[in-house]
């Protein structure tokens, strides 16, 4: 990355028309623009138009409290403390690399809800008095998160960035402020004449395995209350668009549209318009802000409700950060999912929220507004995909069933993925390899799709090998449990340690017996023989999937504390087949299994 100074710094990590993410960095501004009143903000916006047209590059944020600039008629709540506008003039930005961030670095941050669960119950109750009086539709409610931070916030910022993938992040460093978005949300993009919005609107969290993955999609995907609040914003959005759009131009492209994030999927649709000529970026504000995606429907009536009922000024959250280059093209985000640092005060702010609806449930609607919150919580991992097949005499087993899974593995955390380079690359391996002995092949693939590969002799095994219980509870809820990676168990701290110990038997937060740290755990129980579901926490291997399939095995629930009660414990993998556990569950109980 080239050198800059920090001081009055824009980085900005939006997605080019390819999708990817592409640096610009903004520094040594000719002139800084800030406005604290509705004049000030007129005033900017009539130099930044001057310094556009002269060939510069204009850097910045809108805070959603200058709404009324653009549109007398809108209300807010007064005593902003950050400018309603700063904009940065720039001869031009620098096109660079991602910095490489030691994530380690970064501490945990205690963040602490302005409301509680029962005051926010109360707002919803008055939302949906004020909707069954006919004065709104829909309400994008939100509160605030508040912590103390004493960190690097430029550290920080990436880790928000990387930890959720978002589109159209960026980094403001204003001096006393520090603004860190990693907002997913296109607010619009105006190239050439054409303006593009991508509201978002409809929530739900991922699932931990593939299957439970893309039953969650498929349960936002088809969410009747999700796409009527979806059709409400764009209904809004193509009413707002019409203000400055060509006759006939304004169109849905795409609806209903569900895009994947690292911790959530999000509905979206994309309405683009052929804009009138001789318009400026200014007058697509006046027309589009706030967006509607986080106001609700009507706008004018819905703001005079979200400035009664929230208990501060949103700031720069639901504002809009962006850039204007000397061409026209403008680019700018919705600033959800974004963090406003005052250093001077050494406070952090983060909003969250939501679409309500008189069908809104009030306890989900506040269980989705925290998951927007697990961002500030999360932080990004390096780790490999790995599968492990058998290599005998000079014959891969059950490739295809492996290579399967790990491509699902590949889906499931966006790693790129090449089917048939894997196999010639295996191939190729498998030649420098004695075919008259058996082998333990790994394979490793990092993000970028780069497969690197490792093999042990196979080892034969006596009928019967010996385990022990884990030393503590692996955590369900943990994505990273169900998936084959270099990072699996690598912070669970639960293997034992122990030569003479073949295995270990892990056991969930429930007491639940898992799965054991090589294999699947299969046991028999009066006559029968069970496994642990998916939902307790496990890895599911190839052989377990068959043996449910042909009914040879089901499952069950067991506990820890009825090991005692089981007739036989085994460890099942595709690697080696059945193994025999003989527990050793004390001293003075001696072994069992």
């Amino acid at each position: 990355m080239s050198e800059f100074s920090l001081n009055e710094i824009m980085l900005f990590d939006f997605a080019n028309n390819q999708g990817k993410r592409e640096r610009l960095v903004f520094t040594e501004p000719l002139r800084i623009f800030e406005a604290y009143t509705y004049e000030e903000v007129s005033n900017a916006w009539d130099e930044i138009n001057v310094y556009v047209n002269k060939g510069y590059y204009a850097a910045g944020y809108v805070a959603y409290e200058a709404a009324p600039f653009f549109d007398q008629k809108l209300k807010i709540k007064d005593n902003i403390e950050i400018p309603l506008l700063y904009f940065g003039i720039y001869t031009a930005p620098l096109n660079t690399c991602k910095p490489k961030v030691c994530f380690n670095e970064t501490e945990a941050i205690n963040w602490s809800m302005s409301l509680n669960e029962d005051q926010y119950y109360n707002s919803i109750k008055r939302i949906k008095e004020h909707i069954a009086e006919g004065d709104t539709y829909q309400v994008n409610y939100s509160m605030r998160l508040y912590s103390d931070f004493n960190q690097n916030d430029l550290k920080f910022y990436e880790q928000l960035m990387e930890s959720q993938n978002s589109k159209y992040s960026a980094y403001l460093n204003l001096g006393r402020y520090r603004i860190l978005s990693a907002s997913p949300e296109l607010f619009f993009e105006l190239d050439e004449g054409v303006i593009t919005t991508r509201p978002m609107k409809g929530t739900c969290k991922r699932g931990r395995w593939n299957e439970e993955d893309t039953a969650q999609k498929a349960l936002l995907k088809n969410s009747l209350k999700d796409r009527a609040e979806n059709a409400m914003i764009v209904d809004l959005l193509r009413n707002d668009l019409s203000k400055i759009a060509k006759a006939g131009s304004v169109t849905v492209t795409e609806k209903f549209t569900i895009e994947k994030y690292p911790t959530v999927y999000q509905m979206t649709s994309t309405i683009t318009a052929s804009i009138l000529d001789g318009l400026t970026t200014e007058d697509v504000f006046h027309a589009l802000f706030p967006c509607g995606s986080i106001t609700g429907a009507p706008k004018k009536s819905t703001m005079d409700i979200i400035a009664e009922i929230e208990d501060s000024p949103r700031g720069i959250y639901c504002g809009s950060i962006g850039y204007i280059t000397p061409d026209r093209r403008s680019i700018f985000n919705v600033a959800i999912r974004t963090v406003m640092i005052d250093t001077w005060k050494r406070k952090a702010e983060y909003g969250i929220g939501g679409g309500i609806t008189w069908n809104s449930d009030r306890k989900n609607e506040y269980e989705e507004a925290l998951i927007k919150a697990v961002i500030l919580q999360e932080k990004p991992l390096r780790f490999e995909l790995l599968e492990i097949v058998k290599l005998e005499q000079g014959q891969f087993i059950q490739l295809e069933l492996h290579l399967k899974r790990l491509e699902q593995t590949a889906d499931f955390f966006d790693y790129l993925f090449d089917h048939d380079n894997v196999i010639s690359e295996l191939l190729s391996y498998s030649f420098t390899l004695a075919h008259d002995k058996s082998w333990e092949i790994t394979i490793y693939i990092n993000e970028s799709g780069v497969t690197r590969l490792a093999s042990s002799l196979f080892k034969e095994l006596d009928s019967i090998q010996t385990g022990k219980l884990a030393l503590r509870a692996v955590c369900r809820k943990s994505k990273h449990l169900f998936h084959n990676t270099t990072i699996r168990l690598k912070n669970e701290q639960i293997q034992i340690e122990d030569e003479n110990c073949f295995e270990t038997l892990l056991w969930n937060e429930e007491d639940e017996l898992t799965e054991f740290t090589s294999g699947n755990l299969v046991v028999k129980f009066e006559g029968q023989y069970y496994t642990p579901p998916v939902d307790c926490g496990l890895l599911p291997d190839i052989m377990r999937a068959e043996l449910l399939a042909t009914g040879k095995i089901s499952e069950r629930i067991f506990l820890k504390d009825k090991i005692l009660e089981l007739d036989e414990i085994w460890m099942v993998n595709s690697l080696r087949g059945w193994v025999r556990i003989q527990l050793l569950i004390s001293s003075e109980e001696g072994a069992f299994g």
